[in-house]
C-alpha cells in the first residue's frame, strides 16, 4: 500500500479472534453491509491462536479484510497492539467479534471524534440482542487486586 493510499483510510477497525469465528463471521457481514463513502475503512482481525484452520477460510470468504495469526492466546490488549501495527487508519476502532455495527454509529463516532481531538477514547451505547442498552459501568478492582487477575505472557 503506498503512503497516499495509507492516508486515504480513516478507520482502521481491529477485531481479536479466539475460537469465535461464527461471531467474526457475522460481524464482518455487518461492516459488509456499510453503505457509505463518507468515510473509507479497513479491517483487520487478529486471531489469538486459535488454531482451528479456520483463518484460511476466512481469508478467501472476506479477501478484502486483513487477516494475521497471533503466535498464542496473549490476550486481548496484545492482539490489540499486534492488529494497529498492520493498520493504516487515521482513527482505530477497537471490536469484539460478537458485535454487530452499523455505518450510522460509526459516522457518529468518527464525527465526534473529530470535533473533539482532545478525546482519546470514544464509545457509543451497546444494545444487547433484545435491543436493550447493556450495562456501561462495569467493576473496576483495586490496584492492590489486579496482579491476581492479570494474565502476563512472554511474546
Amino acid at each position: 500500500m503506498s503512503t497516499s493510499d495509507k492516508h486515504k483510510i480513516t478507520i482502521s477497525i481491529i477485531i481479536v479472534n479466539y475460537k469465535s469465528w461464527g461471531h467474526v463471521e457475522n460481524c464482518l457481514q455487518s461492516i459488509d453491509q456499510f453503505n457509505d463513502n463518507s468515510f473509507s475503512i479497513e479491517v483487520i482481525v487478529v486471531d489469538n491462536n486459535s488454531d482451528e484452520g479456520k483463518i484460511k477460510v476466512f481469508s478467501e470468504q472476506f479477501p478484502q479484510y486483513q487477516f494475521i495469526s497471533n503466535i498464542g492466546n496473549n490476550g486481548f490488549s496484545n492482539a490489540n497492539n499486534l492488529g494497529t501495527q498492520h493498520a493504516n487508519g487515521q482513527y482505530f476502532l477497537f471490536l469484539n467479534p460478537d458485535t454487530i455495527i452499523n455505518s450510522e454509529a460509526i459516522k457518529t463516532m468518527l464525527a465526534i471524534s473529530q470535533k473533539h481531538e482532545n478525546f482519546g477514547i470514544i464509545s457509543c451505547t451497546k444494545l444487547n440482542n433484545e435491543g436493550k442498552a447493556e450495562k456501561e459501568i462495569r467493576f473496576f478492582p483495586k490496584l492492590y487486586i489486579i496482579p491476581k487477575y492479570t494474565r502476563f505472557k512472554s511474546p
